[in-house]
This record gives structure tokens, C-alpha cells and sequence, in this order.
């Protein structure tokens, strides 16, 4: 997560605010991000989303389920995205990663192709 434009956006713009007040506030804030930013201790969240579809019974229409599972993709796309969570199916071998890294907190990593906080 990175802090540091918003930091700088609310330095530079502190002094153009109306009161005195509000600028050493302004400017208080930019500080407390900038510490953020360089601390290390600012959380993430991931949201992990999982979806299956059974097997198409012998006779049945092949991929259909796989349709299926891309139709709830889509719709959880829609829904999350005004919580700015942003969904990225994963492949089979992404998400053992991702299954194997939740396993072993220590050694957490994701997906070299997916930013933190964006997986689904």
C-alpha cells in the first residue's frame, strides 16, 4: 500500500487551506503517513473468493460449469468493486500458492503477478 503520494498531495496543498488549524493539521497527517509508509506497519487485507461449479454428469453439456464459474466471477466483480476490491481469477498453480503461503504465514507472499489486496 503506498501512502507516499497522498503524503506529499496533503503537504503541498496544507497551505492553501482556510485556517491556520487545519493546515497544521493537514500537515500533521501527512506526517503520520509518511511514518506509516516508513515504519512498515500499515495492514493490508486480502480478500480470498473461491468459486466451483460440480462436474457435468455424464451426458450433460462439457463447460457448462466452467461458464458458470466465470458468470459468478463477473457478478462478484460487480458487487466488490464498490468496496474497491478488485477481483483477479487465479490459475491452478497461483492459487496453490496462495493456499500455501495462508498456510505459512512467515514465508507470506502472493502471486508474482498480483498486487497485495488484490486477489479474489
Amino acid at each position: 500500500m503506498d501512502l507516499a503520494p497522498l503524503a506529499e498531495a496533503l503537504q503541498e496543498r496544507a497551505a492553501g487551506l482556510p485556517h491556520p488549524a487545519l493546515e497544521r493539521a493537514a500537515r500533521a497527517h501527512a506526517d503520520f503517513l509518511t511514518r506509516l509508509v516508513t515504519g512498515g506497519n500499515v495492514l493490508g487485507r486480502q480478500v480470498v473468493l473461491v468459486t466451483r461449479e460440480e462436474a457435468a454428469a455424464h451426458g450433460g453439456r462439457r463447460g457448462a460449469g466452467e461458464a458458470r464459474v466465470v458468470q459468478r466471477v463477473a457478478e462478484a466483480t460487480r458487487a466488490l468493486t464498490s468496496a474497491e476490491i478488485t477481483v483477479r481469477p487465479l490459475d491452478a498453480r497461483q492459487s496453490v500458492q496462495l493456499v500455501a503461503a495462508a498456510c505459512n504465514p512467515e514465508s507470506y507472499g502472493l502471486p508474482a503477478d498480483h498486487a497485495k489486496g488484490d486477489l479474489a
